[in-house]
């Protein structure tokens, strides 16, 4: 059905419509510009070094082809070649050499072949039952050799993204976290009074008026995920619970085996659920509700009835343990949120929420010792997580390491102010006192 809603049933016709909605969504031809590097050098704020500049335009090596063919996934979906990255590897010691001569030609040259940058443009439904071409997102399949190219750019550049891509961009740059960012504005709501700023009333009239935005109101959605201002509620997990069950009725005529349910729910599934644990602790009726409808699609599979035929635990197992290797969700969810106190310990500068943290919620502090009770709630959740945690590791005391005699977890007894809440008084060593 096109914008009209015509309902297009000759192949020409359905073919044009396709073309001319991506290209209005995309773009069309145009025209390459260039731009002299020079003419925008002086409003370059992040610029590498020489030495960085060397390592990212020296020689490829054979070595760096084999690590990018090893590197690829073996069943990804084949370029208009037909050769999956299983071949490659299979056949490396037959055509390693020319495979090396012909990449290392593309980096010299700068010059691909058409054949090789060739792609297939595959549309798959994002709906169970699509009816426009909105209903399907293109993807597009590449050659393994084009593939192999921009790993190599890729692992070239890893080393210096920090340096040029900007602290507030977190997405894609190795060390950072989209979630992040949503920790981050989720702490500044309690302080404003717009989403964006912290705009006093007489200031945000104007604010609305020279940027010509819209007022907003919570809870609104923030890189799909809700951005609020209290705790998490069941309501707030619905749009979760909607797309888990969108996919499971989408694949549910498909006649699929047990063993593509279950690799279904583990990149798939697995995936919708990890994204909304890495920003919230979820609430345990909702890991339940979650957690029965995979159970339902692994046995059910959606199109039949059928009693489980094993404890969900016992699916969620390791393989080497009699399991299914699926990921149960709640381990899942508390393991993610403590990446975060990761983040915090290991002073992780390349994170805006972790920088904001340690300034205005660990202020003379640890976050050991930081009050639970204060901020918002998803860092009191956070901080609920610390015991666990704490159990795990232990503070090494040596040359360079500068550590808080009473509230780092340096000594065998483990944070020295839990245990000895006067000694400071007593020893006459000072709270914020530092081991050095």
């Amino acid at each position: 059905m096109n914008d009209q809603g015509l309902y297009l049933t000759e192949e020409p016709d359905i073919i044009n419509e396709f073309i001319r909605f991506f290209e209005t969504l995309l773009g069309g031809h145009r025209r390459n510009q260039f731009l002299n590097v020079a003419y925008l050098r002086p409003w370059a704020r992040h610029i590498i070094t020489i030495d960085e500049g060397a390592y990212l335009i020296r020689p490829v090596l054979h070595s760096e082809v084999k690590e990018a063919v090893f590197d690829i996934e073996e069943d990804k979906a084949p370029g208009p070649d037909g050769y999956l990255a299983a071949f490659y590897k299979a056949a490396w010691p037959v055509i390693g050499n020319e495979l090396t001569i012909a990449v290392q030609d593309f980096f010299t040259t700068g010059k691909l072949l058409k054949q090789v940058n060739a792609t297939l443009l595959t549309l798959i439904p994002k709906v169970a039952a699509p009816s426009s071409v909105g209903d399907y997102c293109p993807i597009s399949c590449c050659n393994v050799l084009y593939k192999i190219n921009t790993k190599i750019i890729v692992h070239r550049m890893q080393p210096v993204m920090r340096k040029i891509v900007s602290p507030s961009q977190n997405a894609f740059v190795l060390g950072r976290r989209i979630s992040n960012n949503i920790l981050f504005v989720k702490n500044s709501l309690q302080k404003s009074q717009l989403i964006v700023s912290k705009a006093g009333v007489d200031i945000k009239p104007r604010l609305l008026a020279i940027l010509g935005f819209q007022e907003g109101v919570l809870p609104v959605r923030y890189l799909g995920l809700p951005l609020i201002s209290s705790r998490l509620s069941a309501t707030d997990c619905r749009p979760l619970l909607a797309k888990v069950d969108e996919r499971i009725q989408s694949w549910g005529k498909l006649h699929l085996s047990f063993a593509a349910r279950i690799q279904l729910i583990q990149s798939v599934l697995s995936a919708l659920n990890t994204y909304w644990a890495m920003a919230f602790i979820l609430p345990k009726g909702i890991i339940k509700l979650i957690e029965a409808r995979l159970r339902k699609f692994l046995w059910q599979g959606g199109t039949y009835s059928g009693m489980a035929k094993a404890a969900w635990r016992d699916i969620c197992r390791p393989l080497e343990e009699g399991g299914q290797g699926i990921r149960s969700l709640e381990p899942l969810n508390r393991g993610l949120m403590c990446r975060h106190l990761q983040d915090i310990l290991q002073k992780n500068d390349e994170s805006i929420w972790v920088t904001w943290i340690r300034t205005h919620r660990l202020k003379n502090n640890t976050v050991w010792t930081a009050n639970p009770n204060s901020g918002s709630w998803c860092w009191r959740k956070i901080l609920r997580l610390r015991g666990p945690v704490l159990n795990c590791i232990r503070y090494e005391v040596g040359p360079g390491s500068e550590r808080m005699v009473w509230k780092d977890p340096w000594h065998p007894l483990g944070v020295l102010i839990h245990r000895f809440p006067w000694g400071p008084q007593i020893c006459g060593i000072p709270i914020d006192e530092s081991l050095v």
